[in-house]
């Protein structure tokens, strides 16, 4: 029984032995090579509005992305050079602490890894039966022919209170947002007076943003329902601080659906249209913008507002990837990434250092059919899928978006917002069905309601 199971162990190796030779055939990754890639795309493809080709090929910029994309490899290539071998076995000294998530057989005692796949389990004497044990019981002559065929595995063991799970999966994350909020953390203010407080830390902590005032300052994450009296804030409250006075400011709520802007950001924005399709720009009383745009209306500002540069999209990156792999997750899924965000990620998975598994979901604010352009950077590897598209449909709850049948209790006046109309969002699902791409709705079933009524009648 066990010759049969290592015979066929042993087929699994020599294809992942073989796989690993025909990539090392390739050529060799370097960071020079990564920089050219990743910058000559986003130059193609910029996000919405770049910055002029001239500003991002200066000097400044070049030297600043070099350096941070070197950073970003020696980070996660670093674990290469700290002694695991290529096969080695993990044990919990028969604490139960290897969880498998099988009910018929919850906990195992030890996993052996070949090359990053778990290739074999059992207990302590089994693997050292099978594979032998560095330390211990030295090779043995039936083992598969790893690389350490000739000495044993080398066995780790857990320290009592650790334990190992199944990778964890976070299935609706936005990883370029997430990145960009460990910044400048809004989430869990609970006051106006708290977000200005944590801006003003932000800005006297950054040289560059202080010396600056032309410097948007970009962040997402508060919640007015956590302030006194529920209402949202205005652009006023972002001028009476002499720090953040005069300043491009934009703080985006937490569902991102709403966007609250600094008196220097109307400014910027000029004349404003009366209304907006699919959103809204709040105004008080005598017909003024407060600061708050919501839905749709958030595109007014994204026309303005410089794009991400490469160095601020790997460096957000970077850090969502190092709280992801901190907690546990082994794949994301992005729901809702732009065209410069998926070939920053096919960049890197080209050169081997995506350290998770990324599936995406495309998107763009584009008002007429955007299939065609993602088609090309339709994607699956081990490490990174492109498959499906996201629509945002409605807006969010919090801000009063999500499209209801009835008002809302506490804003009766609404009953929400439909970002898309019936006919676009039916002609969309089509085009993007008979193009292949699975169709993620966001934010509300009445959007889903909407669909299904109007495809069948």
């Amino acid at each position: 029984m066990h010759s049969a199971t290592l015979r066929r162990r042993q087929m699994a190796l020599d294809r992942s032995k073989e796989k690993h030779t025909k990539t090392d055939e390739h050529e060799p990754v370097h960071d020079d090579n990564v920089q050219s890639d990743a910058k000559s795309k986003d130059r193609k493809h910029p996000r919405r509005q770049t910055l002029h080709p001239k500003q991002i090929q200066s000097r400044v910029y070049v030297l600043l992305s070099a350096a941070l994309i070197t950073t970003f490899i020696a980070l996660f290539n670093r674990s290469s050079s700290q002694a695991l071998p290529d096969s080695w076995a993990l044990c919990s000294k028969g604490h139960g602490q290897i969880y498998t998530v099988d009910d018929r057989n919850p906990t195992i005692e030890c996993i052996v890894i070949n090359d990053g796949i778990i290739v074999d389990s059992g207990s302590i004497k089994d693997i050292r039966k099978r594979w032998g044990d560095r330390d211990t019981t030295g090779p043995v002559s039936t083992a598969p022919r790893t690389q350490s065929y000739k000495t044993g595995l080398k066995i780790k063991f857990l320290k009592l209170g650790q334990a190992a799970y199944p990778g964890f999966t976070d299935a609706h994350a936005h990883i370029m947002d997430y990145g960009a909020t460990r910044e400048l953390q809004l989430t869990g203010s609970s006051s106006i007076d708290e977000i200005i407080h944590r801006v003003r830390d932000y800005i006297l902590s950054r040289p560059e943003v202080l010396n600056d005032t032309s410097v948007w300052i970009e962040s997402l994450g508060w919640d007015q329902n956590r302030f006194p009296g529920g209402q949202f804030p205005t652009a006023a409250d972002l001028d009476g601080d002499p720090i953040l006075k005069g300043r491009p400011i934009v703080l985006h709520r937490v569902d991102v659906h709403a966007s609250w802007v600094s008196p220097k950001v109307l400014e910027i924005l000029g004349d404003l249209p009366d209304t907006v399709d699919g959103g809204l720009i709040v105004r008080d009383k005598s017909g003024n913008p407060t600061g708050i745009f919501v839905d749709n209306a958030m595109n007014l500002i994204l026309d303005k507002k410089p794009a991400w540069t490469q160095t601020q999209m790997l460096r957000f990156f970077h850090k969502t990837m190092q709280d992801a792999l901190e907690h546990g997750l082994t794949s994301i899924h992005d729901a809702a990434s732009y065209l410069p965000h998926i070939e920053l990620y096919k960049a890197l998975d080209e050169k081997n250092l995506l350290p998770i598994r990324l599936t995406l979901m495309a998107h763009s604010d584009a008002s007429s059919y955007w299939g065609p352009d993602f088609a090309k950077l339709r994607h699956m590897s081990p490490k990174l899928q492109l498959r499906s598209v996201k629509l945002f449909t409605d807006g969010a709850l919090g801000s009063w978006g999500a499209a209801m049948l009835q008002p809302y209790s506490d804003k009766p006046e609404t009953r929400g917002i439909m970002r898309m109309e019936k006919k676009q969002i039916r002609e969309f699902v089509a085009k993007f069905i008979a193009d292949g791409w699975q169709v993620v709705s966001s934010d509300n079933v009445l959007a889903i309601f909407c669909i299904t009524t109007d495809m069948v009648m």
